[in-house]
């Protein structure tokens, strides 16, 4: 039996990915001055922080944001 990596789990079909997910539920496309509430610059502190599991779903009405994040400039 291979090794178990504590980091990473396995889905129903063998995809590993990291334990540690980004819930997105409360993201909103919506602009703010608060820096703190800038979806787009919490995405990218969850990705820099090495998370590889993003949680959305059509009922937050954020996928495409968070696509366009993930993307890149130029949106």
């Amino acid at each position: 039996m291979a090794p178990v990596d504590a980091r990473t789990r396995s889905s129903a079909d063998r995809n590993v990915f990291g334990r540690q997910g980004f819930g997105a539920m409360r993201l909103r496309d919506e602009t703010t001055a608060d820096a703190d509430r800038d979806p787009v610059a919490v995405v990218h502190a969850a990705l820099d922080a090495g998370v590889t599991m993003v949680d959305t779903a059509d009922a937050y009405q954020n996928e495409e944001l968070i696509g366009r994040t993930i993307r890149g400039p130029p949106w």
